[in-house]
């Protein structure tokens, strides 16, 4: 149980300072707040027309996204919902 405790710290140490570096980026205008998510999305976009889906890259589709995080690559994806 100790080892578990002490994962789940240093994988909190470690995304907390993740989000604080990308938001100190983001505030002296190092980068755009979701540059990197739109690329993740348009490659998405791409693998899914690759794959003949391209029915899901039109808008029309529901999306669920799951353990992506506080934000994720479907985030920036037109679809009908994201429940």
């Amino acid at each position: 149980m100790v080892q578990t405790q002490e994962r789940w710290r240093a994988a909190q140490k470690y995304e907390r300072g993740y989000w604080l570096r990308r938001a100190d980026g983001i505030a002296a205008g190092d980068s755009s707040p979701l540059d990197f998510y739109q690329w993740r999305a348009d490659q998405l976009v791409d693998r899914l027309q690759a794959l003949d889906h391209k029915d899901l890259t039109t808008g029309s589709a529901n999306i669920l996204e799951v353990g992506c995080g506080p934000v994720g690559s479907c985030e920036v994806i037109d679809c009908l919902a994201k429940p």
